[in-house]
């Protein structure tokens, strides 16, 4: 699952809009679909924050560890 299938999906199954995300994360409303349209990415700060609003916490697991990313970094 690419990064924007990602952000579709916890949207989806969050009940909220892009828009709905981007107010909660208080953002300007346009501000997600804008970012994923212009560039089609987001960083990790910007994920997490995502999977925050919608319910969810992002992950990185490896080397026999996972670490949870808080997104409170700029974005």
């Amino acid at each position: 699952m690419n990064e924007l299938d990602l952000i579709r999906h916890m949207a989806s199954t969050s009940g909220m809009s892009l828009r709905a995300i981007s107010v909660a994360m208080g953002k300007h409303p346009t501000y997600l679909s804008a970012t994923l349209r212009r560039d089609g990415g987001v960083g990790a700060s910007t994920l997490a924050k995502i999977a925050k609003v919608c319910g969810y916490e992002l992950r990185v697991e490896g080397h026999g560890e996972t670490v949870a990313v808080d997104g409170r970094g700029d974005s």
